[in-house]
């Protein structure tokens, strides 16, 4: 405790990843360089809306994540080319969030199909038990039994 208190002279506040969006390309070239050489590859090609698609991600493991993905790319890279396909999940979030906004007409039909897949989610992980997605939602059983009937949600 007390080594804590003797180095903890000055803080420094790091806002996450998501809050810095303009550091993404520069942490993709530090990364992908870094990368290249511990891997003894050559990158050569980046595909179109790669960096763009990093770029709109919120990245919930920051930069770890990004380190990860690159190295991810890497790894899979054939010819020198990173592709976007080697990147399944994240194409598929991006592919989801850009029909939200495309479908969704009001800022009611955002939310309800945001909460319709919240709920679908927090179900999963408890396994279709609603007293305990409810109580970890904050809401009654009965609410969240109303809205599983309303979104017509199955369990």
């Amino acid at each position: 405790e007390d080594l804590f208190y003797r180095i903890n002279t000055i803080t420094i506040e790091v806002p996450p990843l998501r809050e810095r969006k303009e550091d993404i390309p520069i942490l993709i070239d530090f990364f992908l360089n870094k990368m290249q050489k511990e891997m003894k590859k050559k990158i050569i090609k980046i595909e179109d809306g790669l960096v763009d698609l990093l770029i709109d991600y919120d990245f919930p493991g920051n930069v770890r994540e990004l380190k990860n993905i690159i190295e991810r790319l890497v790894v899979l890279s054939e010819k020198g080319i990173l592709l976007i396909n080697d990147l399944p999940d994240l194409k598929q979030s991006h592919r989801e969030n850009q029909e939200l906004f495309e479908k969704a007409k009001s800022l009611k039909d955002v939310r309800q199909i945001a909460e319709a897949k919240y709920i679908k989610h927090i179900l999963t992980i408890c396994n279709g038990n609603i007293s305990e997605a409810a109580r970890r939602m904050d809401i009654s059983r009965r609410q969240l039994f109303n809205k599983i009937v309303e979104y017509n949600i199955n369990k």
